[in-house]
């Protein structure tokens, strides 16, 4: 006998898209419509779920033809973008919705949370809906009660326990649903990307939680587009794409696949007018490389290692006697974070051909999870030739680097310090 907790064989979920209905234009029309009112629905109803030609092109294929397994005690990430059909998977072994073709079976019980309040009830007490969710999920009064006092002190809603569910903020909502979904001993637990919604102490809390949860021989599916996250958890995912699998193996390689297929385009240099200096020598492009797979990116892992190829272009020399590149780093609201420069290392450009491409390599890059624009600077000679804001939006993701489990702040930006900590005598 295996050990699968979870198999998945050859499983479709298709969908029905919404078609414009056509309105009777006379009086004959209305009256005749409204007789064959009835059959028109029935037929409609029974098309929602029986589908005789799989080529129409109102049909959606949430999910086409996946198959994977998850072994006992297994924590799995599954990767994608939005409407890739990571949440549908969830669904169908949930027990939300049904597949359309193909079958899912799952060995234990299982704990979902799936979407914001799921399985609560506005006008019942966060206490009350603690004790009702887990009943949903099959626990005994008795169970619950064992693990009461530890659901509402992770929640961290002492205060509100006692207060209607409707005056809940969306994040006390979610913490206390998190809290029941991992308190509640159940074999298998379905996470979907709802612990964005908590606050980064919150998300800290949990992701340590999630990972005692799968020491302890539980099954984890967890949902996120924090990748950050998804490597420190999951050492294997799979990942989607328009309702497809795409791949099944180690988190670190998929996460770069998924990466490299969401750089947004970068807006060309040499059309770029809002440019400023005297122009003898100007930027022609600027890359961002992650060393690792040697491809150009506009997303990095924070405490990787990358490169900045900047080209440049002389149009009125063919010699340059002496090159000073600057790049500022600031964050989405151009709060400066940091400044590289060639002087500042000593190292000097010079001597260079009239076109060519400049290399700054930055070892184990050292931001936070965020969002950053980069400017560029370029002096020739002691005079201001080229100036460009905004050549780049880069995105930072989080990433486990001290491996304590905490990662760090989401979105917040700034600058990640080497330290070292230790007990003074």
């Amino acid at each position: 006998m295996s050990d699968w907790a979870i198999r998945v064989e050859n499983l479709s979920k298709l969908y029905r898209l919404g078609c414009v209905e056509k309105r009777p234009d006379t009086l004959f029309g209305y009256f005749s419509a409204a007789v064959r009112s009835p059959l028109d629905n029935f037929r409609k109803l029974r098309s929602m779920n029986h589908f005789e030609n799989l080529s129409d092109k109102n049909i959606l294929w949430a999910l086409d033809n996946i198959s994977f397994e998850v072994r006992q005690g297994e924590a799995m990430g599954i990767i994608g973008h939005n409407g890739a059909g990571k949440s549908t998977i969830l669904k169908i072994l949930s027990k939300i919705t049904e597949p359309t073709f193909g079958e899912a079976r799952v060995r234990g019980r299982i704990s979902s949370l799936l979407e914001i309040g799921t399985g609560f009830h506005p006008d019942l007490t966060g206490r009350d809906n603690i004790y009702m969710n887990g009943t949903i999920l099959g626990m005994t009064k008795r169970e619950i009660d064992r693990k009461l006092d530890q659901i509402i002190h992770f929640s961290g809603v002492e205060k509100h326990v006692d207060t209607l569910l409707k005056f809940y903020s969306s994040g006390m909502k979610v913490r206390l649903g998190f809290s029941v979904a991992a308190y509640l001993e159940q074999e298998i637990i379905m996470v979907d990307e709802v612990l964005a919604v908590g606050d980064a102490d919150f998300q800290k809390k949990c992701l340590r939680t999630m990972e005692d949860v799968s020491s302890q021989g539980r099954t984890t599916l967890f949902i996120s587009h924090d990748l950050g996250a998804i490597q420190t958890l999951c050492k294997r995912s799979i990942l989607m794409q328009n309702g497809k699998l795409i791949r099944d193996g180690d988190s670190a390689t998929l996460v770069k696949e998924y990466l490299e297929s969401t750089d947004n385009m970068r807006r060309p240099l040499n059309m770029r007018v809002d440019r400023t200096g005297k122009g003898e020598v100007t930027f022609s492009d600027i890359i961002l490389v992650d060393n690792k797979t040697n491809k150009a990116t506009n997303t990095v892992i924070s405490g990787s290692d990358i490169s900045f190829l900047l080209y440049y272009k002389s149009h009125q020399v063919d010699y340059i006697y002496d090159m000073e590149i600057e790049i500022d780093i600031s964050n989405q609201n151009r709060g400066f974070i940091t400044s590289l420069n060639n002087r500042m290392t000593h190292k000097c450009l010079r001597d260079l051909p009239g076109e060519g491409v400049v290399e700054c390599n930055i070892e184990k890059f050292p931001l936070l999870s965020g969002k950053y624009r980069i400017d560029i600077y370029l002096n020739i000679n002691g005079g201001y030739c080229d100036g460009i804001k905004d050549v780049l939006f880069l995105e930072v993701i989080n990433f486990d680097q001290y491996k304590s489990g905490f990662g760090h702040a989401q979105g917040r930006g700034g600058v990640l310090m080497q330290q070292q900590w230790k007990i003074r005598e």
